[in-house]
């Protein structure tokens, strides 16, 4: 049980060195159009060249639930759940 406790104790003071480099932005849903655009992405999204990085179904304006720069690389995933959740 004190080898468990240890190990809850030392997770819990490593926690906020974990979200030190995350960087979480929000963007309203009405401005989201102009933030696909900005990065130049626009016309590939409404062309369907992206797809969800977890379920692969094809992104849209209307499912696009999170972007990430991944090594330089834009990854995207949809608006389920599921992949939501394994971010």
């Amino acid at each position: 049980m004190r080898l468990f406790y240890f190990k809850i104790k030392n997770f819990f003071k490593t926690l906020p060195e974990l979200f030190k480099s995350t960087k979480v932005k929000m963007v309203y849903d009405s401005d989201l159009s102009n933030l696909v655009e900005s990065l130049g992405i626009k016309t590939k999204i409404e062309n369907g060249d992206f797809l969800c990085r977890f379920c692969n179904v094809q992104i849209t304006l209307e499912n696009l639930g999170s972007i990430q720069k991944d090594v330089g690389e834009l990854r995207f995933t949809c608006t389920n759940l599921e992949c939501l959740s394994k971010l």
